[in-house]
């Protein structure tokens, strides 16, 4: 985040960079909005993929989930590996971006943080609000989750109030590109059920895997496609290389791709990212050696 405010980018809400109105032709349509930023600014989308805190990811060193601190702020809450619980805002990456923006309130001229992309099937922010059909589902254990839906709603309520947003991941992270349309009806389903119940609607969806649905959605709208705007989703994120949106002319809806800063892209993708950060200033590649870098690490 120090590379990224150094170069002059600001923080914007993916939802205000496209709104939809209605054409000529009087069908609704999406437009791209003219963004009126601080001199010299350059605007960048955050989204965080899998804000879940899946159980498979404690072992990781990862945070357990978050809570509202003392001073009322998100924090987040964990075990050490001695079983200690730790309480901090420097653990996880959204305390960490929030103490970054009231360290540099600049850096969010207009209040956006990022956009948190959902799944349900583990429950959400680290909170099993999530049904299961795997296990016999009684009554103790539906008490347990409507107790887990209301320990999250301070957490959703704070989020949203500092800026935070929301998108869909699907409930259970499926593929939206294998054509099973009962699957894909049934899952978007208990996301809303389950998911958007507790944060409210939205109009993101951020595709599991980085799979489009019917195969390339902004060459063609499929079955698939035409289900999922159907159900109020209107921006549809995919993942690539470069930065790249598509408003579609038969549909009302915006396809875009978002580049993905991570483990992967840092050894492999320096030179992609030079225009955000340097993965040279960032990244101690002697934790793990073995797994090497590319080539443009020697420029």
């Amino acid at each position: 985040m120090d590379n990224v405010y150094e170069k002059g980018y600001v923080l914007v809400d993916i939802a205000d960079v496209w709104s939809e109105t209605t054409g000529e032709d009087g069908q609704p349509k999406m437009v791209r909005n003219t963004l009126y930023l601080p001199e010299g600014k350059k605007p960048l989308i955050f989204s965080y993929d899998d804000t879940n805190y899946y159980p498979y990811m404690l072992e990781n060193g990862f945070a357990y989930k978050l809570i509202i601190g003392e001073d009322g702020k998100v924090w987040s809450w964990g075990l050490d590996p001695d079983g200690q619980e730790v309480v901090s805002r420097d653990l996880d990456a959204i305390p960490i971006l929030d103490k970054f923006v009231e360290e540099h309130p600049d850096f969010s001229p207009f209040g956006a943080k990022a956009c948190l992309s959902l799944t349900g099937y583990e429950g959400i922010l680290g909170y099993r609000t999530q049904t299961d059909s795997e296990v016999e589902w009684t009554a103790e254990l539906e008490a347990n989750r409507q107790a887990e839906r209301e320990a999250v709603k301070p957490i959703i309520e704070e989020l949203r109030r500092t800026g935070w947003t929301f998108g869909s991941h699907t409930w259970g992270h499926i593929r939206l590109g294998s054509g099973n349309m009962a699957k894909i009806q049934t899952d978007t389903q208990k996301w809303f059920d389950e998911v958007g119940s507790l944060v409210g609607e939205t109009p993101i969806l951020f595709y599991p895997h980085g799979e489009r649905p019917d195969g390339g959605d902004w060459k063609q709208t499929g079955e698939a496609f035409r289900y999922l705007q159907s159900q109020g989703f209107r921006v549809f994120c995919s993942v690539g290389i470069e930065s790249f949106s598509f408003i579609k002319k038969d549909i009302c809806a915006v396809i875009c791709d978002r580049l993905h800063p991570d483990g992967k892209t840092l050894r492999w993708s320096r030179n992609r990212y030079l225009q955000f950060y340097d993965a040279k200033e960032i990244m101690d590649t002697a934790v793990r050696p073995d797994l090497g870098v590319g080539e443009d690490w020697n420029g």
